[in-house]
């Protein structure tokens, strides 16, 4: 049987088993010498095809179709590529990424956030506040809105109660709010229309609460 004569172009080697010429890793295949070298797109390219890169070397990342050595200003390092930071928010991240990206962190769902949520949706996500680069919970849905210091508006049925210098507040049930002889437990339509916001308060001493409706004051007979 008489061999046969295979001759290989460029960066290509010789297969013994296929008889045939391939583009070994760290090239790629071309219409003009065979294979070239992923260099051409690139000192930092490690493995490519002809439309360009598709891994980098370590240590470098890949970002819009290049391999550059550190991420350019408004993305970040993620895995082997560069991440955009304006992708981040509602999506899942941690703290260190959030800083990196001058984001905040939601520490009820675990994303990257522009700003706190500043009032609960009513059903399943509570009202934050933000502290350093983390957006603190306010607690239960109930809380409408709140700062560091405590609640500052609450959704029916819960009330706002103020301690008695003022120093504290909280979101109360109104069934514990009128649970006192002297407090009342009024609503009103939010701002918005789109749902009631509550207050307990305490009668003064010259008063009582209404004993039909609980929602004002009268003065002591």
């Amino acid at each position: 049987m008489r061999a046969t004569c295979v001759k290989c172009n460029g960066f290509e080697e010789f297969d013994p088993v296929s008889q045939e010429c391939f583009c070994p890793s760290g090239t790629y295949k071309t219409d003009v010498v065979g294979c070239a070298r992923c260099t051409d797109f690139g000192s930092l390219v490690k493995t490519c095809t002809d439309a360009g890169p598709v891994e980098c070397n370590l240590g470098a990342q890949l970002y819009q179709g290049t391999c550059v050595d550190g991420c350019p200003m408004g993305t970040l390092p993620s895995d082997s590529t560069c991440r955009t930071c304006s992708e981040l928010p509602g999506n899942t991240c941690d703290l260190v990424t959030a800083h990196a990206c001058n984001l905040l962190l939601d520490e009820t769902t675990d994303t990257c956030a522009i700003s706190c949520r500043a009032m609960s949706d009513g059903i399943s996500l509570p009202a934050t506040y933000q502290q350093g680069s983390v957006c603190k919970s306010c607690g239960i849905v109930g809380i409408d809105e709140c700062t560091a210091s405590g609640p500052t508006g609450c959704r029916s049925p819960y009330g706002l109660l103020s301690s008695p210098d003022l120093a504290t507040t909280q979101c109360v049930l109104r069934s514990d709010c009128i649970a006192s002889p002297q407090n009342i437990y009024r609503s009103e339509v939010s701002e918005d229309l789109r749902y009631n916001v509550g207050f307990c308060q305490t009668c003064p001493a010259s008063s009582r609460p209404d004993p039909v409706d609980r929602r004002q004051c009268v003065l002591n007979p």
